[in-house]
């Protein structure tokens, strides 16, 4: 975690988290459609993704996301595995995904 030179909370701050990953998304190009829906949470559930789709076990992943139990994770290690499921590797071969 990181100490918000606003607030001056350890943990951070919420409203500049967001502020600051919505710069960055207008940085990278994103729409500003897209930019409107980050939030500081985003990087927690991506985070949690890479870590599940790179096979790093689950409990490493609860204890990067600080998670206590299973739920969320195990939600967000679903869409990792529909992503390499059947009709996904279907899509790509057929130029669709």
């Amino acid at each position: 975690m990181f100490i918000c030179i606003e607030c001056h909370k350890a943990s951070g701050c919420a409203r500049v988290w967001r502020r600051d990953s919505q710069r960055a998304g207008q940085w990278i190009g994103l729409d500003k459609e897209e930019v409107i829906r980050i939030f500081g949470h985003s990087a927690r559930v991506g985070a949690a993704q890479d870590l599940l789709a790179l096979n790093i076990d689950m409990a490493a992943a609860m204890q990067a996301g600080r998670w206590k139990d299973t739920r969320m994770p195990m939600r967000y290690r679903e869409r990792v595995l529909a992503a390499r499921g059947g009709l996904a590797r279907a899509a790509k071969e057929q130029g669709l995904g």
